[in-house]
This record gives C-alpha cells, structure tokens and sequence, in this order.
C-alpha cells in the first residue's frame, strides 16, 4: 500500500456554506476476510460520525447517499481504498512479520446536486515494529487516526 504523493486540494467551497450535512457509512469493496478487519472498519466509522457530528450537530447518518438536490446539502462519503490491520492475535504470535498496518480512505463531499465539492484521500500506518514495542497499541491507534484527520481537513476548510 503506498502513502498518497499528492497534496490534498481545498474544497471548491468552504464547508460552512452548507445548511444540511449528510454522513454516509463508511463502505469498501475489499474482501473483509476476518471478523477483526469488519471490526476496524465499523470501529474507523464510529470515530468519524463522532468527530463530523462534534462539526455538525445537524449531520444525518445514513446507510446510502440521498440525493435532493438542494446545493446547500454537502453529502460527505468515505471509502476504503485499501486497509490492512494487524490482528492482536497475529503480532502477539507473529510479532514483526506480520508486517505493518495501514489504511487507505478517499473521502467524496458532494453537494445535493451531485456536484463534486472535494476528494481527498488520507492515509495512515503504523510499522511493524512499534506494533510489537506497543503490543497491537500502534495498531489499533489509526483507526482513531484516520478519522481524525479527515476530521481535520473538514474543520481547517470550514
């Protein structure tokens, strides 16, 4: 998995120009082989309404996208382009070799016209190693990481 080389754009509007936020689920199109990756998943989507609804307070949260044409609504969708997680069963077992974690999320904020307001991508890791030093800790801190930083580019273009 490689670190995104290009500098995320600014959105095309600020985000408080907004009236209606809509938050959908986080989704992906990789093959959750194992109940830990569903659970990092679910767990990286929990961070994020958390973090969007402390922006927010009006946000909805909705399973699917809705469209109502209405350009005030920004219709924030995430996306897992790629995640690897390392099990605490795994590293405990396996230590280093069991690689690195890292996620990969490209964030869509449309309006409710469908126009595209801004794509980001954000990424996150933690190497093998300080996995080992903390036990899984390193692991499992990007997935409050990765939310945190799209929560981050939310907020510093407000």
């Amino acid at each position: 998995m490689k670190k995104p080389t290009e500098p995320n754009q600014p959105p095309v509007r600020g985000f408080s120009t907004f009236d209606n936020v809509i938050l959908k689920h986080i989704n992906s199109t990789q093959k959750t082989r194992s109940n830990y990756i569903r659970d990092a998943i679910k767990e990286i989507d929990e961070h994020l309404i958390h973090c969007i609804r402390s922006t927010f307070p009006n946000v909805s949260i909705y399973k699917e996208a809705l469209v109502d044409n209405n350009p005030k609504t920004i219709i924030i969708e995430p996306y897992i382009n790629e995640i690897k997680c390392v099990s605490p069963v795994a590293r405990l077992w396996t230590g280093a070799f069991a690689g690195s974690s890292a996620i990969n999320i490209k964030v869509t904020f449309t309006d409710g016209t469908g126009a595209i307001i801004a794509q980001p991508t954000f990424y996150a890791s933690a190497s093998a190693h300080m996995g080992v030093f903390s036990n899984g800790g390193s692991d499992r801190k990007i997935l409050k990481n990765i939310s945190q930083d799209v929560c981050g580019y939310v907020l510093f273009n407000r």
